[in-house]
């Protein structure tokens, strides 16, 4: 049996043998080995964290700048997605877009 438990911040998931219930919740001690919890990051501060990444001092966009290459416009558009997702104003996508091949030269 597969349970999924969430409190909006983390998600634990237990697998255990199959147990008669009689209808009733199932109590599962939070240090059963079964167990495991995982951290939820949703979707728009997983943008930030890639545009941390990608625009901070060390990143794709500065490295270009700096070796005085133009910025190709597939990083370009990456960004501007990413800052979509991030602001709130991309309501529609579910998943980060696919970082594209770092450029020539950075």
């Amino acid at each position: 049996m597969f349970i999924h438990q969430t409190n909006g911040l983390t998600d634990s998931a237990c697998f255990l043998p199959p147990q008669p219930n009689d209808g009733k919740w199932i109590e599962i001690p939070d240090n059963d080995p079964r167990c495991v919890v995982v951290e939820i990051i949703p979707l728009p501060r997983q943008a930030q964290m890639a545009l941390d990444k990608v625009t901070g001092s060390s990143g794709t966009i500065i490295r270009c700048v700096a070796a005085g290459i133009v910025v190709p416009i597939e990083w370009t558009n990456y960004v501007k997605n990413l800052r979509a997702i991030a602001n709130g104003s991309d309501t529609i996508s579910t998943v980060l877009p696919t970082q594209p091949a770092y450029p020539v030269g950075t």
